[in-house]
């Protein structure tokens, strides 16, 4: 914890030169907080989920081939127009996976192509 002082002068008032640094070390780690918390967001709000339309008739099975990872299958079956991660969310979905991870032999239901 940083221990703070402001020392008096004779008079009893405050000594002009410690209020400054006082300020300017608060301004310091109100910047800080701020910038965490912006580029945080930065990161955090383009990969947030969302509800993903699919159709359930055209799904079919898919066995996870080894060294396959949600992304590079999700980047295989993406049309060149279409966003990776809107991809991998909609697997996500489909399958209810929390995470990322695939293990090789596991079936996953996907949009047929």
């Amino acid at each position: 914890m940083v221990d703070l002082m402001v020392e008096k002068s004779e008079q009893g008032s405050h000594n002009a030169e410690c209020a400054p640094l006082y300020k300017s070390k608060w301004a310091a780690l109100l910047a800080a907080v701020v910038t965490v918390i912006a580029v945080g967001a930065v990161f955090v709000m383009p990969h947030a989920s969302a509800e993903v339309s699919y159709d359930s008739d055209n799904l079919v099975s898919y066995t996870v081939q080894p060294g396959d990872t949600l992304w590079s299958y999700a980047q295989r079956i993406t049309p060149r127009d279409g966003d990776i991660y809107d991809t991998m969310d909609m697997i996500k979905q489909i399958n209810h996976l929390n995470a990322d991870n695939l293990e090789a032999g596991q079936s996953l239901l996907v949009p047929e192509a």
